[in-house]
């Protein structure tokens, strides 16, 4: 899986907010380090 930089999320998701947010929050989490996440999923 690539990642998109930011000017390519801005422009692939321009029609689609859902989408847009789904996106930025993928590529946001994706530079979390995992035990940030575990502990999140654990607090869930």
């Amino acid at each position: 899986m690539r990642f998109f930089n930011l000017n390519e999320i801005k422009n692939y998701s321009s029609n689609n907010d859902m989408n847009h947010a789904i996106t930025r929050l993928a590529y946001y989490s994706s530079k979390l380090p995992s035990e940030v996440l575990q502990r999140l999923g654990d607090s869930a």
